[in-house]
């Protein structure tokens, strides 16, 4: 990666510690897959798993909702629903709703896409300290978009949001869904 870039992701990663504290709500004009507006009470009371990614994105997002998909799945149902599990659309002007449908459709149906604002998901993305940089290349995409692929643990009470590394297996994800909700003993 070159120098510059990981100067940027350095200061990201610092200045959006500053934010956390404003990303316990998801920003005003953001949609879901189905084109409804998305409000921050349907997720009141949950833990939240963000994921900032992209439908075009051809290996680190797909391998990132699939685990996430396989973590819900090891989860008992009570605490799977206690679970809001958010992608974030990192590429909004491709990704419209429609989109973000068909492309969830192969995944777990409790993962849930928002899109918006440009403005509102960078905004969101920096209060948590996740970069997205959107590159044109020319092709026919038109761009390229680097981002950030940990996800975002958010518990039910607030606090500081929790990074979970891009590579974390589905039953350790599990483990600590399991523990964030305070059922780490639960079967």
């Amino acid at each position: 990666m070159p120098p510059a870039r990981l100067c940027a992701l350095a200061l990201v990663a610092c200045l959006g510690l500053a934010g956390a504290a404003r990303a316990q709500a998801l920003p005003a004009g953001l949609v879901d897959q189905r084109g409804a507006a998305f409000p921050e009470g349907a997720l009141a009371g949950r833990l939240r798993l963000l994921y900032f990614g992209y439908t075009h994105c051809p290996d680190l997002c797909p391998t990132t909702l699939d685990t996430l998909s396989w973590a819900l799945d090891l989860l008992p149902p009570p605490a799977a629903e206690r679970v809001a599990p958010v992608l974030v659309a990192a590429d909004p002007a491709r990704d419209t709703a429609p989109v973000l449908r068909e492309y969830l459709a192969s995944f777990h149906p409790r993962i849930v896409g928002v899109t918006g604002p440009v403005a509102a998901i960078d905004d969101l993305a920096w209060s948590l300290g996740a970069l997205i940089v959107r590159h044109p290349d020319g092709g026919a995409a038109g761009y390229t978009v680097d981002h950030t692929t940990d996800l975002f643990l958010i518990r039910p009470e607030g606090g500081r949001p929790e990074r979970v590394p891009h590579g974390t297996d589905a039953e350790a994800l599990a483990v600590r869904i399991r523990a964030a909700l305070g059922e780490a003993g639960m079967r």
